[in-house]
Order: structure tokens, then C-alpha cells, then sequence
């Protein structure tokens, strides 16, 4: 009976302490505070001539996961990015945006200016419960009349996210931006560069033959296409009129005129205006994207028409269509108008003028006589 009791006794101990140590907690797991990203700014730059007009135009950003990359000795590895960051969608240039003398990077880069315009990725909608370096890749899109976009439209975007020790409570340590895939820290740019390329065109105007009359004003019809809509296109008129003058041989309906100080291009791209010039005049169409087409019309009246292209030869014609410009380029028109004078008019003059002076000596020689005679 005693032995039943102890054996009772144990059993009841047993069956307490199984559940005294079943009711102490197990220590819970270390678990991270998932953190939200930030938002990382890189910039969209527009190199161009110093001379030239900001283009019109817009460019658009798009932004992606990117894929793993396994990890190596000493690095780590990165892994396809989470979530559903934004970016800015657009970017927008046009000829009033201010720009900034020189390069990117080089304000004393001489000959050239810049427009930088901000582009923002946001990982604020984006949550991060572990470390890790998590890659997104980001697109370029768009293109503008005589500009040249980055020759990498792609760019990848890692983020760090780290674990600080200190506080073991995740970080967003950095943000980084390449060019390549596997970019190194000499391939990290801070957004994207592209070039718009210009050039001038300059319209001269000279009057030969012995008939010419060079104070006339003649008109040209000016029209250059392949354009953006409002691209604006800058005068240069420091070598003609501004007003064509009144002069007796210029159409009375030149008189008055003016000649534009600027070209505009519209909704389908063409740029248009009419000139007047006089010999020796001449005026320069200032950034004229590359790639555009333009044509020159003269009305040369009762001129003979010819111009030059540059250094070519000299061409017959009153009109000349400059294709595909990707140079600075003058057109030089001639206007000719001469008369035959007929022969034999100077022989039949001096014998008239001989005799008049002839007729002019005897009197005087007989004005002289009398007056001898009176004295």
C-alpha cells in the first residue's frame, strides 16, 4: 500500500513539472522591422550650342525589376528587385527653360549649354523586411529632331539595404545607378545625357551687270521642316535691314517690310518667313537642327538667277532645296541684269560736243576783238 502511494506520488510530480516547463515560453526568433524605401533623384540633361534654342520635345522614364545575380567570394549577392516603385513618367523640354553655361560637370566647357531637368524613383510604396541589394532597371524613351540620345537608354538601380548593427534595425544605406549590368563604381552616372546638334544656315545676295541696281531689295521665301513643333529658330540680322528702305527700284509692295528676327516652327513642324535683301546683304537662320530640310525661293524679277551652295559650283535658278542638313551651310544668289549699249553712240556724240566747242571759241574770239576795238 505504501509503494502504491509513492509510486502515486511520483507520478503526480512528473505530470506537474511536464507542465511547469511546458508553460515557460520558447525563445521567439529574431525578426526584422520591414522598412518602406525613400525616394532617389537622377537628372535628365539636354547638351546643345550655346547659340541654339532649347528644342520642344519630351522624353519618357519607365522602371522594371531587375534580374538576380549570384552572389560571389566576398560579394553578395543581388536579388531581382521587390515591389512596384514609380518614376517620373515624362520629362518635357521647350525653348523657355533656363539653361546652364558649359557641360554637365564643366561650367568652363566654352561653345556649349545645358538644361537639367530631375527625374524621381520613389520606393516609398515599397517594403524591405530583409538585407540585401535589390536591382531595378530603368528606361529611356522618346526622341527629339536633331538630338542624340544616351547611348545607353538602360540603365540598373540597386538598392542597399543593410542591417545596422548597432541597432540591428534595417537601413536604406545606398542607392546606386549604372550604365551596365554589372557596373563597377567608374560606371556610375547620375542619370542620363543626350545632345542636340544645331547648325546655321546663311542666305547672301549680290547684284552684277551694268543694268543691276543694287540698292534694290529682292524678296526670299525661307521654309525648313523636319522640325518640332515651336523649335525657335534665331535671326541673325546684323548684315541686312531690319525694314526694307524706299529706293526707286524696289517693288513698292517690299517697301516697309520687315525681316523677321525669328522663325517658328508649327504643328507640322515647318518653320517659314520671307526676306528682303540688297546686293551685299545677308542674313543667318541660327540652330537649325540636324537632319532638317530647307528650301530657298528668290523672286529675282527680271534678273538672271544663280547661286552657290558653299564651295559648289555655280547653279542656274531661282529656288534650292538644302536636304538633310548636318553643317553650317551658305547660299550665296546672284542676280545679273545687264544692257547692250549700242555701237557708234559715243563717236556721234564728241563730233556734237567738237562743234560746240568750236562754236564757243568764235565768240569768244570775236567778244575779245570788240573789246580791243572799243579800247
Amino acid at each position: 500500500m505504501k509503494k502504491t502511494v509513492k509510486n502515486v506520488f511520483s507520478t503526480m510530480l512528473a505530470v506537474v513539472l511536464i507542465v511547469a516547463l511546458c508553460a515557460v515560453p520558447a525563445l521567439a526568433a529574431f525578426a526584422y522591422t520591414p522598412i518602406n524605401g525613400g525616394t532617389f533623384t537622377i537628372y535628365k540633361d539636354l547638351v546643345m550650342p550655346s547659340t541654339a534654342n532649347v528644342p520642344s520635345g519630351s522624353f519618357t522614364f519607365t522602371i522594371a525589376t531587375g534580374t538576380a545575380v549570384a552572389g560571389s567570394a566576398g560579394q553578395a549577392p543581388i536579388s531581382a528587385g521587390i515591389g512596384t516603385p514609380t518614376i517620373t513618367s515624362s520629362v518635357s523640354f521647350s525653348p523657355s527653360d533656363t539653361t546652364v553655361a558649359g557641360v554637365p560637370g564643366d561650367s568652363t566647357e566654352t561653345g556649349s549649354k545645358y538644361v537639367r531637368k530631375p527625374i524621381t524613383v520613389d520606393f516609398s510604396g515599397v517594403t524591405f523586411d530583409e538585407p540585401g541589394i535589390f536591382r531595378y532597371v530603368i528606361t529611356e524613351g522618346g526622341s527629339i529632331a536633331g538630338v542624340t540620345n544616351d547611348e545607353n537608354p538602360t540603365r540598373y538601380l540597386d538598392v542597399y539595404v543593410v542591417d545596422d548593427e548597432s541597432t540591428n534595425s534595417l537601413v536604406i544605406a545606398k542607392y546606386a545607378l549604372y550604365t551596365v549590368e554589372n557596373g563597377t563604381p567608374t560606371t556610375k552616372p547620375d542619370g542620363y545625357v543626350n545632345t542636340y546638334s544645331t547648325f546655321d544656315l546663311t542666305i547672301s545676295k549680290t547684284v552684277t551687270g551694268n543694268q543691276g541696281s543694287r540698292d534694290k531689295y529682292f524678296k526670299f521665301h525661307v521654309e525648313i521642316s523636319g522640325l518640332p513643333e515651336g523649335t525657335v529658330l534665331d535671326i541673325d540680322r546684323s548684315n541686312c535691314d531690319a525694314t526694307v528702305a524706299s529706293t526707286t527700284a524696289t517693288l513698292a509692295a517690299y517697301i516697309g517690310e520687315d525681316n523677321p528676327g525669328s522663325l517658328i516652327a508649327n504643328a507640322s513642324g515647318v518653320a517659314a518667313g520671307d526676306f528682303y535683301l540688297a546686293s551685299s546683304q545677308s542674313f543667318e537662320i541660327i540652330g537649325i537642327p540636324a537632319g532638317a530640310d530647307c528650301e530657298v525661293t528668290e523672286t529675282p524679277e527680271d534678273y538672271l538667277a544663280t547661286y552657290t551652295v558653299d564651295s559648289g559650283s555655280v547653279q542656274t535658278g531661282d529656288s534650292v532645296s538644302v536636304d538633310d542638313i548636318d553643317a553650317t551651310t551658305v547660299v550665296a544668289f546672284t542676280n545679273r541684269r545687264s544692257g547692250t549699249v549700242p555701237t557708234g553712240v559715243a563717236l556721234s556724240i564728241i563730233p556734237g560736243l567738237l562743234v560746240t566747242q568750236a562754236a564757243m571759241g568764235a565768240m569768244a574770239s570775236v567778244v575779245a576783238l570788240r573789246k580791243k576795238d572799243a579800247e
